[in-house]
């Protein structure tokens, strides 16, 4: 073989044997190291062999406990009352009260509140007719809803704990008022009294009561009001029944128009449960009241006396028909002197005895007439003596009246005077065709005069009208005796003594029924 081609073979060969070297290996990539998280299966409930599933508990809403607030407030002529807050388990009322006492008094008035919070509530409510204390009260509504059913029906007050939800406040008044303005006066023979002013805030009265205890008592004359101001106003009053302290009441005039009806319908116009009251002193003409009478251990009674200051009640016998000596006198403070008590000479009573009223110019001393003390003297004339009879005999003054019951189911019956001789009794009968019937109940008197006697009755047999006779007390005394005994009934005219009255409200007592 020729060079050539054996030097093309060789190059053959070496190019084969370098394609056979080996190539290095490329590096492995490095895969990044990944936090697997590890996933615990969930554990499988193995059901105990002896106990229940336990029931999935019920949620209860928590209970609304009932609760008001209400705070101390301005109280206008509007008459709006404010509350602050009102919590209810229900529908109800909130109902405001005045609280004259100790219990729940007039309802003033009422608002409807919700079942939950209920804010700021308003209330009207007549102002004058507030208390210085007043409750709010809450009240369910079980009647008919929306209808406020009290006292006559369902909503009474809500009951929580067995107790009532209540609050009380006091109200500060800023109204306008009814004002009386009157002074101390005299009062003159008219009998008339004096009033600058009274403002009223409705038609209504003007009353003139006489002092009882320092409170209104007697009603002694009266004028009507207009709604305003009425202006140097007088009212009649009969003097002689008056007090030193008289009052001045403002009356409503409830019934029919400009007609007086008391004591039920027209009644004290009040403010804030009180009536409006304006008291006075007066003074009277000097006056006398006494009653004939029998002279008993030289001592009779005088009735009534005014004086006008300090001063003297003065005896004197008959002597022809006109005074004669002193034979008695009785000390007299200013004013009025009621049941005044006069010791006389015995001897020397007369029929009639005259009373004559002296100063007491030299007060503390001794009666001295005539170098001090003389007769009185009013708007300059000398006041003329009074008399009265000392030999009048027995007699008896009733009233129709209202009995009063008693604590055994029994009535009283005051029969006002009983003028005896001696011990004696005053019985009252039943009435028969116009006579003395069944006796009902007896009460026994002493010799004179004898005041306000109580009679207690039997009240199943009572009459409307029934008759006071006198009886003499001629047995055992303090034991009526009558009619198998020693007393007797006195007698005028071969007639009992007696005098009807009529009981007032008087309803026929039921008949008996048959066991």
């Amino acid at each position: 073989m020729s060079k050539l081609i054996r030097l093309l073979i060789i190059l053959i060969l070496l190019f084969l044997a370098a394609c056979r070297q080996t190539v290095p290996e490329a590096p492995t990539p490095t895969t990044p190291a990944v936090s697997t998280p590890t996933i615990t299966p969930a554990a499988t409930r193995t059901p105990a062999s002896t106990s229940t599933i336990p029931p999935t508990p019920t949620i209860n809403p928590t209970p609304v406990i009932p609760h008001l607030a209400v705070k101390d407030q301005v109280l206008t002529d509007e008459g709006q009352v404010t509350i602050a807050s009102v919590l209810s388990p229900q529908p109800g009322w909130l109902v405001i009260y005045t609280l004259p006492g100790d219990e729940l008094g007039e309802l003033l008035g009422y608002t409807a509140v919700q079942p939950g919070s209920n804010t700021n509530l308003t209330i009207r409510i007549d102002p004058l007719a507030a208390t210085p204390t007043l409750a709010a009260v809450l009240h369910v509504d079980q009647g008919v809803p929306g209808e406020f059913e009290f006292p006559d029906g369902a909503d009474v007050p809500l009951m929580f704990e067995s107790g009532v939800i209540a609050q009380t406040f006091n109200p500060q008044f800023q109204l306008s008022l009814p004002v009386i303005t009157v002074n101390d006066q005299e009062i003159l023979e008219d009998g008339l009294v004096h009033l600058e002013k009274v403002v009223a805030l409705t038609p209504g009265w003007l009353i003139i009561q006489a002092d009882a205890g320092g409170q209104p008592g007697a009603y002694l004359g009266a004028t009507p009001l207009t709604a305003g101001a009425n202006d140097n106003l007088t009212v009649h009053i009969p003097w002689q029944q008056g007090t030193t302290i008289l009052h001045a009441v403002i009356y409503a005039d409830n019934g029919r128009t400009r007609q007086l009806e008391l004591p039920d319908i027209d009644i004290p116009f009040q403010v804030n449960g009180q009536p409006v009251v304006a008291s006075f002193q007066v003074s009277y003409p000097p006056d006398l009241y006494v009653l004939d009478q029998p002279i008993i251990d030289g001592e009779f009674q005088v009735e009534r006396v005014t004086s006008k200051g300090p001063g003297w009640l003065v005896v004197y016998y008959d002597d022809g028909g006109q005074p004669g000596l002193i034979i008695g006198y009785a000390a007299l403070k200013d004013g009025v002197n009621e049941h005044v008590a006069v010791r006389v000479l015995h001897t020397a009573v007369t029929n009639p005895l005259h009373i004559r009223l002296h100063e007491d110019t030299e007060p503390g001393d001794a009666f001295d007439f005539p170098r001090v003390d003389p007769p009185i003297v009013y708007q300059g004339r000398q006041w003329l003596p009074y008399s009265f009879n000392t030999e009048p005999g027995s007699y008896i003054i009733t009233r129709d009246q209202a009995p009063q019951e008693t604590a055994d189911a029994k009535q009283q019956i005051i029969i006002p005077y009983a003028i005896v001789e001696q011990p004696s009794w005053v019985a009252i009968h039943a009435n028969a065709n116009g006579t003395p019937g069944e006796i009902l109940g007896v009460a026994p008197l002493r010799a004179g005069l004898n005041r306000e006697i109580v009679v207690e009755i039997d009240p199943a047999a009572a009459t409307e009208t029934l008759h006071a006779a006198l009886y003499t007390d001629n047995g055992e005394t303090g034991v009526f005796e009558f009619p198998n005994g020693a007393d007797s009934p006195i007698q005028r005219n071969r007639r009992v003594l007696s005098a009807p009255f009529v009981l007032l409200n008087f309803s026929e007592p039921p008949p008996p029924t048959d066991e």
